[in-house]
């Protein structure tokens, strides 16, 4: 099973973020995910997130959206 964050918005739905491997994964980036959101439109302080989980494997606007440490990858 795969986990996604989804958001939601007067009926209309769309996975954001994931997949994920894990519940827990999914869940531990929730916040983060919301304010990369946020900072891509200012409306979505005003919508609804949520888990989902699928079978099937789906292409999300961020993909694995980890935070990053702010360190330079090696």
């Amino acid at each position: 099973m795969l986990y996604y964050i989804a958001i939601h918005d007067a009926g209309r739905s769309a996975l954001i973020a994931g997949p994920y491997a894990t519940e827990h994964e999914a869940n531990g980036q929730m916040d983060h995910v919301r304010r990369l959101a946020c900072d891509a439109d200012p409306w979505s302080w005003f919508y609804t997130f949520s888990l989902a989980r699928s079978e099937t494997s789906y292409k999300t606007m961020f993909g694995i959206a980890l935070p990053t440490s702010g360190f330079p990858s090696s």
